[in-house]
């Protein structure tokens, strides 16, 4: 089966898709990777059997890639920072995400259709919130793939809206507030722009779209089954849930002895990671340091693309981008900012977390963990140092989550969902193939 894989320029969804490629590439397929020709290097390192067919995008500032820009973007519009998450909502729509995504839906337009022609699919598999048209609008089946808190993808369900983090007993008039917002400044404006490219390419407008383009055949999510929704709606048929796309990285890692040689038997090590995009807020980062240099533990740093701009403590040990699927087997807990990849891959090791939300869905997956009783939400506008001192100890003594967690990680390894997941795919194949 010949798979094209397509996505966004984030490093979150590009770490799922590596994952959901390298269990397809195991199945037997063929799989062909549609990306911005800058991050080939980066999916060719997971598995020689990738196939990259690179997209060329417009050069804005050629010195700097996507996730840089991105980067920066957000943080000059203050998404890093204590502003609350309706604001931040209202801002995201003038985001360079935004902006580049409907600029690279556009320029990628003619390419994908060529490759298409080309290259002759069995199966379509997009992570985008603005689509080039051509992606659903072949006679080839197409999933969708969402690699955020489901809330979003489950926009017209009765729960709570996304991005907000507000909880699942909260009063409705606040959802309703939230919501109104949302679509309003959020949704509403992703949904014109995907017309205008549909108007554009001479293509019919997605039907029943909220927010991103929703697929006919099959849209996947992943989230940990003990924090999944399900426990308030039933969804459609054609939804399927995966627990963690989680990639495996084939180049080895062995704890650095600077840090190594410090501790002793029965010393904890914890890790600390706000992400890619997140750890560009400088003032949080140093904030985190000072008060985790306090403590009697050992940390392990993602420092992220602003790495020379701060220094560690003596009890940690980091670099600008560390080998996370690594370092977490390794560690006794997580302090993370919420992103959906980080989630899951720490429940697949069953690990305890603290997590400080930033921006988008992190506040939607922080509160459903906080809330299901599997880790502490703190908020970096409020949280003092008293807060994340108790929080780690807390976390660290509690046997009774840890054998919680352990658990959820037993049922992960043994539910194969990514498994069924591919075989939901390589059904709909088989029945469009009936059909011609």
């Amino acid at each position: 089966m010949k798979i094209f894989i397509h996505l966004v320029d984030l490093v979150g969804p590009q770490n799922a898709c590596i994952g959901l490629g390298q269990q397809l590439i195991r199945r037997g397929h063929s799989v062909y990777f549609l990306i911005n020709g800058d991050f080939a290097n980066k999916f060719s390192r997971f598995s020689k059997k990738f196939i990259i067919l690179p997209l060329e995008t417009p050069r804005l500032e050629a010195e700097k890639n996507a996730v840089e820009l991105n980067a920066e973007n957000f943080s000059e519009l203050g998404l890093f920072g204590p502003i609350s998450p309706i604001m931040k909502v209202k801002k995201m729509f003038g985001s360079e995400f935004i902006q580049g995504s409907e600029r690279n839906a556009d320029f990628y337009e003619s390419q994908i259709k060529a490759y298409i022609q080309q290259e002759k699919p069995d199966v379509i598999m997009v992570d985008a919130q603005l689509m080039s048209p051509c992606l659903m609008n072949s006679s080839i089946p197409w999933v969708y793939i969402f690699c955020c808190n489901p809330l979003g993808l489950f926009c017209d369900l009765p729960l709570p809206p996304f991005s907000s983090g507000l909880p699942i007993d909260a009063d409705p008039k606040e959802w309703s507030e939230f919501r109104k917002i949302l679509h309003k400044d959020y949704f509403d404006k992703v949904v014109e722009v995907q017309k205008k490219l549909c108007d554009k390419y001479q293509y019919p407008h997605p039907k029943n779209q909220i927010f991103c383009p929703r697929s006919p055949y099959l849209n996947i999510y992943q989230f940990p089954k003990e924090l999944n929704y399900d426990d308030r709606c039933t969804l459609p048929e054609h939804y399927c849930r995966v627990d963690t796309f989680i990639r495996d990285d084939p180049e080895p890692f062995e704890l650095p002895n600077e840090l190594k040689s410090k501790m002793k038997p029965g010393d904890k090590l914890i890790f600390l990671s706000m992400g890619s995009m997140g750890s560009c807020n400088i003032k949080l980062m140093r904030t985190l340091i000072a008060i985790l240099a306090k403590t009697p533990h050992f940390y392990i740093v993602s420092k992220g693309m602003l790495h020379d701009q701060y220094e560690l403590a003596d009890n940690m040990w980091g670099e600008a981008y560390v080998r996370q699927i690594k370092i977490i087997p390794m560690v006794d807990l997580i302090i993370f900012h919420g992103g959906n990849n980080t989630l899951t891959e720490t429940f697949y090791f069953g690990k305890p977390m603290i997590i400080l939300p930033l921006f988008f869905d992190q506040f939607d997956n922080a509160q459903r963990v906080h809330e299901k009783g599997f880790g502490i939400r703190l908020n970096i506008d409020s949280f003092t140092e008293k807060d994340l001192l108790d929080a780690i100890e807390t976390l660290l003594n509690d046997q009774t989550l840890k054998d919680r967690l352990i658990e959820a990680k037993n049922r992960i390894n043994q539910s194969q969902s990514l498994s069924h997941a591919c075989e939901r795919i390589e059904r709909i194949v088989q029945a469009n193939q009936k059909l011609d």
